[in-house]
Parts: C-alpha cells; sequence; structure tokens
C-alpha cells in the first residue's frame, strides 16, 4: 500500500512538472532602439572685447609721454612689463586661443553627430 502511494503521488508530481512546462508561453524579449535625444544648444555670443592702448615708453620719449598723458587723463600711473614677461603674455594668449579652437572643435564634432544621429533615425 505504502509503495502505491509513493509510486501515486511520484506520478502526480512528474505529471505536474512535466505539464506545467508545456503550457507555459514562450517568453519573446524584444530590444527597442531608443534614440538618445540630446538638444543642441544655441552657440553662445561672441566675445565682445574692449580696446586697450599701449604705449612704448622708453628713456628717449618718456618726457614727452608723460606730459601728453597727464593733459589726456589727468593721472599719471604705470603699469610695467618687462620684455620676457610680455612675450610670456603674448604666448599665454596664444595657448588661450589654441584651447578655445580645440573646445570649438569638440562642440562641433558632438553636434554634428547628434544631427546625423537624429537624420540616421527618422529614415
Amino acid at each position: 500500500m505504502e509503495l502505491k502511494k509513493h509510486l501515486l503521488i511520484s506520478s502526480l508530481l512528474l505529471l505536474a512538472l512535466s505539464s506545467g512546462c508545456a503550457t507555459t508561453p514562450d517568453v519573446v524579449e524584444k530590444v527597442v532602439y531608443v534614440p538618445l535625444e540630446v538638444p543642441v544648444k544655441e552657440r553662445p555670443q561672441p566675445v565682445e572685447l574692449y580696446g586697450v592702448d599701449w604705449y612704448v615708453v622708453t628713456e628717449a620719449n618718456v618726457e614727452d609721454f608723460l606730459r601728453q598723458y597727464e593733459d589726456k587723463t589727468g593721472d599719471v600711473v604705470f603699469i610695467a612689463l618687462s620684455v620676457p614677461h610680455y612675450e610670456n603674455m603674448s604666448l599665454n594668449l596664444a595657448e588661450l586661443k589654441r584651447y578655445i579652437q580645440q573646445q570649438q572643435a569638440i562642440i562641433v564634432y558632438y553636434e554634428t553627430r547628434v544631427q546625423e544621429d537624429r537624420i540616421n533615425n527618422s529614415e
């Protein structure tokens, strides 16, 4: 009796397990491409620099310069650079220009890629 009971339970268990798999629908996954929406922002306003007057003052023209400058501005103030420091300032400005141009190139690259992706995904 005990053996029949175990066989019956085993048979029912086997039947339940095997029939359960047969009635389960297959799972199908579908991958959908969703394009990345990156808005292209307007470029910032161009830089507007203010004018700067440079005076080269030497021993030969210092008296004339002081007289003309004091008449023009009322004050005499000096901000002096040595020639090597002036060269360094010039090199620094060239380095800033290079950096800005490279950043602009990177921005143009990404703007172009975003626009190409939009065109390719709309087809």
